[in-house]
């Protein structure tokens, strides 16, 4: 579990206290070197007691280990890049943006934090790429992993425009109206994102 570095002091401290010796004659026990505690982020101290009886019949030792282990931090991120759809309006975009970023999750650590990289998606009118990092710190460790953003770029519109008509011929009025007609229903737009055409 997570623990301060004062509460691992505190439980290793105790622990030492645990260490005793009865029996012999005015046996007395000790510890080799200085024992200290592991760090509150991981480790394992070591210790030797040794009791020894002051005229030497009899010396005995244990070695006992203390091991402080914190929950891994694990993070977890999604399997596939995002990619965004040609003519996806700006809040759709954003929406898809944002239920990407809810795939983003860790485990264990103490005090673990996520956050984050700032993004700017791609100009929907020239597409491209850009990359999203997630990020976890905790006390004692950071991870991160890095994903894409991939934004199709929007289709190109071309504009088929009828060409040229000079009418040298004689024509009512009428004709004249139903050939203009005509000629106007020939211009169109392809392409793009639901694009439209109009007359000025």
């Amino acid at each position: 579990t997570c623990k301060t570095q004062n509460q691992v002091n505190a439980e290793f401290n105790n622990w030492l206290s645990q260490f005793s010796v009865t029996g012999g004659c005015n046996a007395t026990g000790s510890f080799d070197g200085t024992p200290t505690a592991p760090l509150a982020c991981g480790g394992t101290t070591t210790v030797t007691y040794r009791v020894v009886d002051p005229f030497g019949c009899n010396t005995q030792t244990c070695t006992k280990t203390f091991t402080v282990t914190p929950p891994p931090l694990v993070i977890n991120c999604p399997a596939n890049n995002l990619t965004i759809p040609a003519c996806t309006s700006a809040g759709a975009a954003q929406t898809l943006l944002d239920n990407y970023k809810a795939q983003f999750s860790f485990t264990g650590g103490c005090n673990a934090v996520p956050s984050f990289s700032a993004v700017v998606l791609p100009n929907p009118c020239t597409g491209g790429t850009v990359s999203i990092t997630y990020t976890v710190t905790s006390d004692c460790d950071t991870k991160t992993c890095t994903k894409s953003i991939i934004r199709t770029v929007n289709p190109s519109i071309t504009l088929n425009c009828a060409d040229n008509v000079a009418i040298t011929t004689c024509k009512t009025q009428d004709q004249v109206n139903t050939e203009f007609d005509n000629w106007l229903s020939q211009f169109s737009v392809t392409g793009g994102c639901n694009a439209t055409g109009r007359f000025d």
